[in-house]
């Protein structure tokens, strides 16, 4: 069974494959599951035998380089099982319907095919052969996880947003010794009191 496992490098191209039963009827399914970068990842689909919703999650640990796949609601991890429904979802890209239920389709590679072509008009690609060993699995080099990222900065806007720029700024300057330790934010931009506001 393919539950979880170790990450070569944590990008956009990662699919991993789940197998799982729905609860209520039975009915086997094989999940290809997108990679996305934040740390928990919930993926809600129609059972295709009795339409019950299905629930499960991927877990990243960035600081491993690991992944977990778990079973939340209305299903039981099983071994796969040939000729099951295909069912696809991305965590950052839209699976478009004409390939919803089909093997070996790679619908992310179109988009990032794209997104690389735009970064290369704007400038901004990075040559990773001249990165140091291990970089692409740390920031700023590896995307970002927002969903982590808000839940140590939420805090800090909505004490922006009722004037408490001192808590504010404490927060911000914690959250980004945590998330950006080789960049962190030492000046006051909230308050403008600091030399990069301008």
């Amino acid at each position: 069974m393919n539950h979880g496992g170790t990450i070569p490098f944590i990008g956009f191209a990662m699919i991993v494959r789940y197998a799982l039963k729905c609860d209520t009827c039975g009915q086997p399914h094989t999940v290809r599951i997108g990679m996305g970068h934040d740390e928990t990842q919930v993926h809600r689909f129609p059972c295709r035998e009795c339409s019950e919703e299905i629930v499960v999650r991927m877990d990243l640990n960035h600081d491993e380089v690991s992944w977990a796949v778990k079973c939340v609601e209305n299903c039981t991890e099983i071994g796969e099982v040939g000729g099951a429904p295909i069912v696809n979802v991305d965590a950052i890209f839209a699976i478009p319907p004409e390939q919803q239920g089909l093997d070996t389709v790679f619908p992310r590679f179109a988009y990032l095919h794209d997104m690389y072509k735009a970064a290369e008009r704007a400038g901004s690609v990075v040559d990773v052969a001249t990165l140091p060993a291990g970089a692409l699995n740390r920031r700023p080099y590896r995307p970002p996880d927002y969903a982590a990222e808000w839940k140590l900065l939420g805090r800090a806007w909505s004490l922006a947003q009722r004037g408490n720029v001192v808590l504010s700024e404490k927060r911000i300057g914690e959250a980004s010794a945590k998330l950006y330790p080789n960049d962190p934010w030492k000046t006051s931009r909230i308050g403008c009191g600091g030399s990069r506001c301008s």
